[in-house]
This record gives structure tokens, C-alpha cells and sequence, in this order.
């Protein structure tokens, strides 16, 4: 069970007690009598519904006015030992405590203290899946900073039996707002990588995506399909959220926590979370009401410019499925019903396609006599004894990456009847 005292137990001295505030009966934040503290450590709490920012923004009020102590609970002091030794210097007086989101699987939360050398933030994760989680965003702060990007830079790394600190500079800023969609996606696509295309299925975040739909109704399908697709890799964040990008004092916008980064990886997987995470925790949409929201967002021409850059084209449900497969394989939120209704949209308009290519394109039996000569080029003389007809077809597509495929398809026919040609093919 989540309980913020574990983490208070490891930062704060023998005998503290901080001051508590509860959202759904449990401990949500936890804040030091020290003013200055409690300022730093209220700022870590970003709510994104009006009626939570509302409510902090008035426990921000009462921190600056040094008054919190008198309104906020403070539990009996527990018999606690003295915090492990760290090997890093804090003022344990100045530390708050704010838990992680519950939809995460790993138990986590982030402080802020005043260290030796100024204001520190520490994100702190227990158990083994937390310290491989920790250690993975040193390692990805450590080559971003080496990209020249800005990222937050790395102070170090520290465990302790079953608890993992990883320290870095305190950044003071605002989270981005609904209506800076733009600087976003600016911030996106200086992250594509100026190297060559390659098959979804070489991507690691492809593994994720097999394992969901392997287990979703009709997944097995959906997932052939999204496999002939070709991306442009990019610098991936994970968790690409309004919460987790900040707009600093000096106008730069700066993407904090990286710990499911990786290099080289899928794009449009932090754009689509980043308009899912809106439709649905602020915006609380039902599954097909927040894949419509996400699809508006992705139509938009900055947005639509991003996904043709990078291998997606004009079809926005084939990346929308992509990013719930891989929340859901990734484990890194539990979204079942999401992605369902993901596949049931993208398999629906899969057949819409081919009728609509049916219709184009009726079969063989419906089309005019042999001897009427629509679009029938002359009779070649046939070779020895056999006898033959062409039909001319040029075949029309908007997508590059289906050439192959509707080459393979033309020579199977041409195979089994002897009476299919392919002239050219086209692609825009």
C-alpha cells in the first residue's frame, strides 16, 4: 500500500514531524513547518482540474503567509530511526514530500530540500522495479546533456537497502497550459533523429505493442496490419504530459522526468499521450470520445506535419493505436478498455478501405464483355502457341509503404489467372 511515511522515513530526522494533507484518505503531500520549504515543496504539486488547482493555489496562500501549521493535520510523532546515512548533504528541516500518482505501478514519490549547494529535488523509488526505473533516467539525463539538450542535469544517484535517490538541480517554472499544444510539439520535433527510416517492428517499444494486442480482441489483426509500417526514429520521453514540461523564468520550455526515455526510439508516441493524457484524466472523456478529441488534435497542421515527418502519413488512428498498445504492454498504465476500443475503430475503418476499394475495383463478373474495349489495349500476339490478353492497370496509392505489398499482390494474380498486369504504380 502507498504510504507516504516510508519516504519520510528515509529523509527527514529522528523525531520531525511534517504537516499532512490528504486527498481520498491518504496522504498526498507532505510539508515542512519551514516556510521556505513548504513554498518549494507546494510547487511540486501541479494539478491539472480547475477545482485541485483552486485548492492549491489557497494552500500556497497559506504557505506564503507562514500560516499552513495552523489549518494543516499533523500526526503524532512515530518512533522512527534516523535517517540512512546519505552520502550527499541536506537540511532535513526543509524537506517536503510529494507521493506519486497512483495509476503507476511503482511506488514512488519526489522531495525538495535545500542541499549544500542550493535547492534540490530528489525523485526517490522503492523496491527493485524503482532502482532499474532511476537508474535508466540517470543514464538518459547523462545523454541528453551530452545532445547539448536542455534537460534537467543529473547530481548523482544513491541506494540505500530498498530505496533509490535520484538528485538534481531544483527548477523553478510553470507547467505548460492547455492552449501551448504549440510548443509542444515545437519541443517534439526537435527531438526527430536525422537518420533513415526503418520497420516499426525493429523499434524496442515494439515489443510492448505485440505483447497488448496479442492479448486484445482482434489485436492479432490489428497488429499485421500496423507492421508494414516504416518510422523516422526520435528522442522518445515517455510521459510526455502538460504536467511534465515546464516553462522556466527565462521562456525556454524544459521536459522533466525521463525515466521511460529512450534514444531511437518510435515517434508519435509522446504526441498522442500527450493529447490522451487531456481527454482522458482532465477531460474525463469516455474511450470513443477521447480517441475523436485526440484525432481532432492530431488533424490540426502542426501536429499532421509531425506524423507525415516521420513515417505516420495522414492516418491518425494508427498511431493512436500504436500508443495505447505500448501504455498497456509497457505496463505503464492500465488502459484495457482504451486500447479496445482502439482496435475496434482501427479494424472498422480497415473495412470501410477495402469496400471501398470494392466498390472502385468491382470484381471480375460485374465488369462489360471482354468485347467491348474500355480501357483494353490492343491484343499483343501471344507467344508459340498460347493465348492471352492483357489488361492494362495503374494502381493509385497514398501511401508510400504499401508499394510492396500491392507489387506482391499484383504478382500473385498475375500467377493464378495470367491475365493481370501491372503498368505502373503511383505514390503522392
Amino acid at each position: 500500500m502507498r504510504d507516504i511515511k516510508t519516504f519520510e522515513a528515509f529523509l527527514l530526522a529522528s523525531g520531525q514531524t511534517n504537516l499532512h494533507i490528504q486527498r481520498k484518505n491518504e496522504v498526498l503531500l507532505s510539508l515542512p513547518d519551514s516556510r521556505e520549504g513548504a513554498m518549494h515543496s507546494i510547487k511540486l504539486y501541479r494539478p491539472q482540474r480547475r477545482l485541485a488547482r483552486l485548492k492549491a493555489g489557497g494552500l500556497g496562500l497559506l504557505v506564503e503567509l507562514g500560516l499552513h501549521g495552523r489549518f494543516l493535520t499533523r500526526e503524532d510523532p512515530e518512533r522512527r530511526n534516523a535517517p540512512p546515512p546519505w552520502d550527499f548533504n541536506y537540511s532535513p528541516e526543509t524537506v517536503g514530500i510529494l507521493l506519486g500518482s497512483s495509476e503507476h505501478l511503482i511506488e514512488r514519490a519526489i522531495a525538495s530540500y535545500r542541499g549544500a549547494d542550493g535547492w534540490e529535488v530528489t525523485k526517490l523509488g522503492m523496491g527493485p522495479g524503482a532502482r532499474s526505473m532511476l537508474r535508466h533516467e540517470s543514464e538518459m539525463l547523462h545523454a541528453l546533456a551530452a545532445k547539448g539538450l536542455d534537460t534537467p542535469r543529473c547530481l548523482g544517484l544513491h541506494e540505500q537497502g530498498e530505496m533509490t535517490l535520484l538528485r538534481m538541480p531544483y527548477v523553478d517554472g510553470n507547467s505548460l497550459n492547455n492552449d501551448n499544444s504549440s510548443e509542444a510539439i515545437d519541443l517534439l520535433a526537435g527531438l526527430i533523429e536525422n537518420v533513415p527510416q526503418k520497420a516499426i517492428v525493429e523499434f524496442g517499444e515494439w515489443k510492448s505493442i505485440r505483447e497488448a494486442l496479442e492479448d486484445a480482441s482482434g489485436g492479432r489483426e490489428a497488429l499485421d496490419a500496423l507492421s508494414c509500417n516504416f518510422l523516422r526514429p526520435v528522442i522518445v520521453h515517455g510521459d510526455f504530459a502538460r504536467w511534465n514540461l515546464l516553462h522556466r523564468a527565462d521562456g525556454r520550455l524544459m521536459a522533466l522526468d525521463w525515466e521511460w526515455g529512450s534514444m531511437g526510439g518510435m515517434p508519435g508516441l509522446d504526441l498522442v499521450h500527450y493529447f490522451a493524457q487531456e481527454a482522458r484524466l482532465v477531460k474525463k472523456l469516455d474511450s470513443q470520445n477521447a480517441i475523436r478529441a485526440i484525432e481532432g488534435e492530431l488533424s490540426k497542421p502542426q501536429a499532421r506535419e509531425y506524423l507525415v515527418q516521420t513515417g505516420w502519413g495522414r492516418n491518425t488512428i494508427e498511431p493512436i493505436l500504436a500508443c495505447a498498445a505500448y501504455k498497456q504492454g509497457a505496463h505503464h498504465q492500465k488502459n484495457p478498455d482504451f486500447l479496445d476500443a482502439c482496435v475496434k475503430e482501427y479494424l472498422a475503418r480497415q473495412q470501410k478501405a477495402v469496400q471501398a476499394c470494392s466498390t472502385v475495383c468491382p470484381p471480375p463478373d460485374s465488369l462489360p464483355s471482354p468485347s467491348l474495349t474500355y480501357d483494353r489495349p490492343p491484343a499483343s500476339k501471344p507467344a508459340g502457341n498460347a493465348s492471352r490478353t492483357g489488361c492494362r492497370i495503374s494502381v493509385v496509392t497514398p501511401s508510400f509503404k504499401q508499394l510492396d505489398f500491392l507489387k506482391f499482390c499484383a504478382a500473385s494474380v498475375r500467377d493464378q489467372t495470367g491475365d493481370f498486369e501491372v503498368e505502373h504504380l503511383i505514390h503522392d
